[in-house]
């Protein structure tokens, strides 16, 4: 009997602990993903939001980052935002400002907050505008990033790739107004097969096929536009 208790007791040490854990499904989203805001100075202007969860419950907090353009190629940088930029909008939250009344879903810049499964919390970016700030374009960009935790990766530097996040273009103007100047810096098209008649090369395609385009649009100025328009086909023949 005491050896069938001594090897009993060695196989309760020796054999493997058995934990069972639990996935959670991380799937948030903040909208709209793209706000454009053409203001004069001395102004603060409200931005509504809606941060939802439709996962497991997490803790999600929402921070602000400038948006630096690196280059013509859509190369950028993200800075966190600091109070203490000069010559920057100011960000905040309605809950932060004097006489508002919090609760437990409101919004702060910076501090975390614990969202249940199928919860949507709408609140307001307030972008204050100083009357001393320059007149140029602002770019900002507003991300919910969950706090990181085994198995989930947070989500800081995949949201412009399709994660949960909203760019906010500003453009300080005095009356609001701004200038803007673009042109067609190339449109060419692709093909494999090409002929030249005097002074005029002439492309061949497949009628069957796509014709691929390329079009190049510079912006001469130092405001941030849209570029749209149609293209005209017409029948030669």
């Amino acid at each position: 009997m005491r050896y069938f208790l001594i090897f009993l007791f060695a196989i309760i040490l020796i054999s493997p602990q058995i934990t069972h854990a639990q996935s959670q499904s991380f799937s948030f989203s903040l909208t709209p993903s793209e706000v454009e805001v053409i203001s004069s100075r001395d102004r603060t202007v409200p931005l509504s939001y809606v941060l939802t969860n439709t996962g497991d419950p997490t803790v999600i907090t929402v921070k602000a980052y400038r948006l630096i353009v690196a280059d013509s190629q859509g190369d950028y940088q993200l800075v966190p935002y600091d109070d203490s930029l000069i010559d920057f909008p100011r960000l905040t939250t309605s809950a932060s400002v004097p006489g508002a009344v919090p609760d437990e879903n409101s919004i702060f810049l910076g501090k975390p907050l614990l969202m249940n499964a199928q919860e949507a919390i709408e609140f307001e970016l307030l972008v204050e505008i100083e009357s001393n700030i320059s007149e140029r374009d602002f770019y900002i960009a507003l991300v919910a990033e969950s706090v990181p935790s085994s198995g989930f990766s947070d989500t800081n530097n995949v949201f412009l790739q399709g994660g949960v996040g909203s760019l906010v273009y500003i453009s300080v103007a005095e009356g609001g107004m701004r200038t803007q100047k673009g042109s067609i810096a190339l449109f060419d098209v692709k093909s494999p097969f090409s002929l030249s008649w005097g002074k005029t090369q002439y492309r061949l395609f497949d009628s069957f096929q796509k014709v691929p385009l390329v079009v190049r649009i510079a912006n001469q100025g130092d405001r941030v536009f849209r570029s749209s328009g149609q293209l005209l086909v017409t029948h030669l023949g």
